[in-house]
């Protein structure tokens, strides 16, 4: 008699080896925890390949994992609005010690994906404390100054008192996580809480705006609109461009030492007022009336029927600046829907205040503000993809996000943030305050689905904290892509307060809400039979990046296409007819500075190859190919000469991707 073993045994036999050599690889492990201190439980993402109900999954997850006992994993509950909708993964509280077991039964599992820790991600303010908080801290005014990094710069600690040295922490030293509370003034105002950390973590930040703590008043300007400025503050200063002499080894260590980055600007004579003076908000001219958005208005546009999510520290119910406030959400553990900080309402007066003093550009825009910051600017990965797959559910059009971080490895984030456009929302990121140094751009802004944007002053110069490019992407094997998008208004930026009145900050934070607001306000002007045929992340920034006015002296990694301009770019998106485009539309290797540093390199038979890589938009549809074989037209006989390849996207997704010139 002849025995016949079927494949299908076999496979069953490796099976059941597996999970028995899994579970006693767990109950050695585990013995060895118990003899030891209880094991640290730590969050983790587990994410799957299609979405399904928290109920469903966690089912599922209980049956795929019960050969290794109940005890070795916990579901963590995430009460929130997403809980009531379909989910595509789980958070599970899992020891440290036990997580690489968890983790290849969790990979064996069909409908799993991957598996990723639960960034914890903590903001860091940049700025000089005055006023109440540098009294409570115990310092005057000249006591502790951070420079752009976000170090100590400066620093005379009392002896005594709530300034007393805390610990150092981060890489160059620093006050180490140091919570000022006000205590209830008269009336019950709200409680202000200040996170004054320095130390920089891995992960996203929010990131940081230059920023004064709250007056306990509402600021009464003086008649002439200006309050004093003290001029021992007033730094003049006058650098030519990179490219002329000041680019010997004397003028790189100036721009790149770390305590004088403010001081490398581009551009002529600059003005910049010290932290002894300070600038009053009546006579100043809005941002709205410097990108002309005031002749929008006049032809009764005003952001009507547009959606926009704003992802920030939240607002207060009914804020007085605010007249279409139509969803309040909370996905942090402080179970709060307002504003203890200032910056969210800060954001969202700059989108869609009807304020005379602070107007924000989209005055009937419908406000979703998602809270997903703490008051000391402390949030969770989990947190942004709750958020995120909300934003999705309840259809919004544009989405700010005045946040950053170096980290683009954190790929539940940038898949989440994929998603989000893939589904036609138009997203809008800072930049990051990490200038003036090159390749400093803050994740999503890099992302070509997303519109970066950069910050400069009211004379159009580049701020000197605004990140620059190239992006660190496609990095080492590959070469980085043009950022910012766009420019923007970042210094001195007037906008809402927590319960009412207006103050200014400064920051690509700010930036980016001066940009979303435009972006509203921009959607508004297609009229509505065609607006969502139209409008897409693609489209969007075409009409922002062909609309755009180019900057003097900056090159094409500091500005990308240069500061908005909302009438050039109302009238291509009225006139759009859906296309492919590429971005720069032209590269004029001759044209320096904005070429830099391509314009430097000599080309002749023989020299290094130019490697350019540049971004291709597709506002036809969210996924695309190439139906042909890129080509080259010389624009002069000089380029008939010149040897082109080309290398590009097998796929456009979502609505965008890359071509690179060798």
């Amino acid at each position: 008699m002849q025995s016949c073993w079927h494949p299908a045994l076999s496979a069953l036999f490796i099976v059941l080896v597996s999970l028995l050599c899994a579970r006693c690889q767990f109950q050695e492990a585990q013995q060895q925890c118990l003899a030891e201190d209880p094991p640290q439980l730590a969050h983790y993402i587990v994410r799957f390949k299609a979405y399904d109900t928290h109920e469903h999954l966690r089912a599922y997850l209980s049956q795929g994992l019960a050969g290794l006992g109940e005890s070795t994993w916990a579901w963590v509950d995430r009460d929130n609005l997403a809980s009531s909708i379909p989910t595509d993964f789980a958070l599970l509280a899992i020891s440290s010690e036990l997580q690489p077991v968890l983790s290849h039964a969790l990979l064996q599992l069909p409908l799993v994906r991957d598996m990723h820790p639960d960034r914890r991600l903590q903001g860091s303010l940049k700025w000089v404390p005055e006023g109440r908080l540098a009294d409570a801290m115990g310092m005057g005014a000249g006591g502790v100054a951070f420079d752009d990094e976000g170090e100590v710069a400066r620093q005379d600690l009392p002896q005594s008192g709530t300034g007393e040295a805390q610990g150092l922490t981060g890489g160059g030293g620093g006050i180490g996580d140091h919570e000022i509370r006000a205590d209830d003034g008269p009336g019950g105002e709200d409680v202000e809480e200040f996170d004054v950390s320095v130390s920089k973590r891995p992960g996203r930040f929010s990131t940081p705006f230059l920023m004064q703590p709250e007056e306990e008043d509402e600021g009464q300007e003086s008649e002439e609109g200006w309050e004093d400025v003290d001029n021992a503050g007033v730094v003049d200063e006058e650098e030519s461009w990179r490219g002329s002499s000041s680019s010997n080894a004397e003028g790189e260590e100036h721009r790149n030492r770390k305590g004088q980055r403010g001081a490398a600007r581009d551009g002529p004579s600059q003005k910049e007022v010290g932290s002894g003076g300070r600038r009053k908000l009546l006579g100043r001219i809005s941002v709205t009336s410097m990108l002309q958005a005031d002749r929008i208005w006049e032809l009764g546009y005003s952001g009507r029927g547009v959606k926009v999510g704003v992802f920030d520290t939240g607002i207060r119910a009914g804020h007085p600046h605010v007249r279409n406030i139509r969803e309040r959400s909370d996905w942090t553990h402080q179970r709060a829907f307002s504003d203890g900080l200032g910056h969210g309402s800060f954001v969202a007066g700059v989108i869609s205040s009807n304020a005379k003093e602070c107007p924000g550009f989209a005055p009937d825009v419908e406000l979703h503000t998602f809270k997903v910051f703490t008051d000391d600017q402390v949030s969770y990965t989990s947190w942004f993809l709750d958020a995120f797959n909300y934003a999705i559910f309840s259809r919004v059009n544009i989405i700010n996000l005045s946040i950053g971080g170096p980290d683009f490895l954190d790929h539940p984030f940038v898949d989440k943030v994929l998603e989000v456009t893939s589904n036609g929302i138009m997203m809008v990121s800072a930049i990051g305050n990490d200038g003036p140094l090159f390749g400093t751009l803050n994740n999503p802004a890099d992302q070509n689905d997303v519109i970066g944007v950069g910050g400069i002053d009211d004379n159009n110069n580049i701020a000197s904290f605004s990140s620059r490019g190239m992006t660190t992407w496609e990095l080492p094997t590959g070469f980085g892509r043009v950022k910012p998008d766009v420019m923007a208004y970042a210094k001195d930026v007037t906008g809402s307060k927590m319960q009412t009145g207006c103050r200014s900050l400064s920051g690509t934070s700010v930036a980016s809400p001066v940009a979303a607001g435009a972006v509203c306000l921009l959607a508004s002007t297609v009229p509505e039979q065609r607006r969502w045929s139209v409008l897409n992340p693609a489209s969007m920034k075409q009409a922002l990046i062909e609309g755009a006015d180019r900057l003097q002296r900056l090159s094409m990694y500091e500005q990308g296409a240069g500061r908005i301009n909302l009438l050039k770019s109302m009238k291509i998106l009225q006139e759009y007819k859906v296309r492919a485009s590429v971005v720069p539309a032209s590269l004029d290797l001759e044209q320096c500075p904005y070429a830099w540093p391509y314009c430097l390199q000599p080309l002749y038979t023989g020299g290094l190859p130019l490697v350019f890589n540049a971004t291709v938009l597709n506002g036809m549809g969210v996924s695309g190919r190439f139906v042909g074989k890129p080509t080259f037209k010389a624009t002069n006989e000089a380029g008939k000469h010149l040897h082109f390849e080309f290398e590009h996207s097998e796929v456009l997704w979502p609505w965008s991707g890359y071509l690179a010139l060798l």
